[in-house]
């Protein structure tokens, strides 16, 4: 209903296996259910949106865990232009577009990338901007890291 707010209880955060609270939170038949999906718009079964988010933050960290991030500061143009199919080869993508000093603390700096998760063919499966915080290589000597 349009202007009507709607709002759930919400639930904890478990301390264990993150993993298998994504699984079992996947609820859309879709994603689940090999038969019914068939008759889906997709044609068959498809990774959710947040299975594939947490697929692209495992690649990401393999590409850029050398950065030295403080915190990531939100997304913009986050997409799922395409779904993500079983048993399709993807790969993921990172792109440095911008860099600046922090005009609050000269330690830190603001990055933005570029992200896109795509098939072998080219096909865009997942993209989006990022701006994060980062320590200035400055920062980093003086922390003997």
């Amino acid at each position: 209903m349009w202007g009507k707010n709607f709002n759930q209880g919400g639930i904890p955060f478990p301390k264990g296996n993150s993993l298998i609270l994504l699984l079992n939170m996947t609820i859309n038949f879709f994603h689940v259910d090999p038969t019914r999906a068939k008759e889906s718009p997709f044609g068959g079964i498809i990774a959710s949106g947040a299975y594939t988010f947490a697929i692209w933050n495992k690649l990401n960290l393999e590409i850029n865990g050398n950065i030295a991030w403080i915190a990531g500061m939100g997304f913009e143009n986050f997409t799922f232009p395409n779904p993500l199919h079983p048993d399709i080869n993807f790969k993921a993508e990172s792109h440095l577009i911008e860099k600046r000093k922090s005009e609050s603390d000269p330690r830190r700096g603001i990055v933005k990338h570029e992200y896109k998760v795509s098939t072998e063919s080219g096909l865009t499966i997942f993209a989006c901007l990022c701006p994060a915080l980062v320590h200035t290589r400055d920062a980093l000597e003086l922390m003997n890291v």
